[in-house]
């Protein structure tokens, strides 16, 4: 068979034995994932593995390792699979959802994403609800890609794409987002299919820890986004910057004639390295070519420099705006640049990896 279905399980309810007979009913072939629910659970698990694949191990390790666990195993034992479609334990998804998701697969090229968006029209519990609708939103403005549904564990994937979700970071329900923030370094799209919304009992068998797995998720995306990662080291940079800066102007104006030159410097040559070493290692996640990287960054911010102590210069000397008030605004004025120019030509990687270019 070509469609693999994959269930990640933790501690699941009978309701999944009678999924695994709908999914052998209708041709698919299924693998799922015992997470470590423990030995209350191996009576549904030992009914299950009469119908299918199961994979199983202890500890609990997350949503994240069971789905890897899975992509490893199919990838490595199902050779007849060309699709790999991922759903949940607890019933929310329905065999003629799983088939839509399916035909979009086999219709798409092979760097194609294949979502099951809810569209939360019916009644839908405040948690699911609220929190896909922040997560989307907050998705959708830094990626600027629109999504419907951040949170449905429906996913279709061509199978040369495993290689690359098993590298994935992240172990718990973090990793589904991990995936969506990563789809565009790799030059991978995603599209919907409207599915069915349906909670089982108000959602009850669900293992989502609305606070400690909403921090990871948030994590997630922070950590993902590069703007939002350049953001913070920028401002940090500056909290640095400005504080020495105001710091030196007020020891060094009432005694030292070419006060604001030294200021501006000192706080600079401070400030930048910190920036740099940030940049590269938190922000851009460049790993090699640190000497080529350190000249880039400098050739550009020895000319921001001299531009911000101009336009400082300027602000403070012709134009008599205050020292304390000068140096922020250049610095608001150069952000902008300062950031394509650092994600483009500077920490900016050399190539991209296509899904079908990677080895499975």
């Amino acid at each position: 068979m070509d469609r693999v279905i994959l269930i990640p399980a933790y501690q699941p309810a009978d309701i999944l034995v009678d999924f695994v007979k709908e999914l052998k009913e209708s041709s698919f072939e299924t693998v799922v994932v015992d997470d470590g629910g423990g030995a209350a659970f191996d009576e549904i698990f030992n009914k299950v593995a009469e119908l299918c694949t199961v994979i199983r191990y202890t500890p609990n390790l997350g949503k994240g390792a069971a789905l890897k666990a899975g992509f490893k195993y199919i990838r490595e034992n199902i050779p007849s699979a060309r699709f790999v479609i991922t759903a949940d334990a607890d019933g929310q998804h329905k065999i003629p959802d799983i088939i839509k998701v399916a035909d979009a697969l086999a219709s798409s090229p092979e760097n194609i994403m294949v979502i099951g968006a809810r569209h939360f029209e019916n009644k839908v519990p405040l948690r699911s609800k609220f929190g896909n609708t922040v997560t989307r939103f907050v998705y959708n403005v830094l990626t600027r890609q629109k999504i419907t549904d951040t949170q449905t564990g429906l996913r279709g994937f061509h199978v040369s794409m495993l290689p690359w979700l098993e590298s994935v970071e992240g172990d718990r329900y973090e990793y589904e987002m991990n995936v969506l923030m990563a789809v565009g370094e790799n030059q991978i799209k995603i599209t919907e299919v409207k599915i069915e919304t349906i909670y089982e009992n108000d959602n009850s068998s669900s293992h989502f820890r609305p606070f400690h797995d909403s921090v990871r998720i948030y994590k997630t995306i922070f950590l993902a986004s590069t703007p939002l990662k350049y953001m913070a080291s920028a401002l940090l940079a500056f909290a640095l910057n400005y504080g020495i800066y105001a710091l030196l102007v007020w020891l060094l104006k009432p005694v030292v004639e070419k006060y604001l030159f030294i200021s501006t410097l000192v706080a600079w040559v401070i400030s930048s390295f910190v920036n740099f070493s940030v940049n590269r290692s938190v922000v851009f996640r460049k790993k090699d070519g640190y000497f080529a990287a350190f000249a880039g960054y400098y050739s550009l911010a020895v000319i921001v420099y001299f531009v911000k102590f101009g336009m400082t210069y300027v602000f403070v000397n012709l134009l008599h705006i205050s020292e304390y008030i000068a140096m922020p605004i250049s610095e608001v004025i150069l952000f902008v640049v300062n950031y394509f120019v650092q994600k483009l030509l500077i920490f900016g990687k050399k190539k991209k990896i296509k899904a079908s270019e990677k080895n499975v």
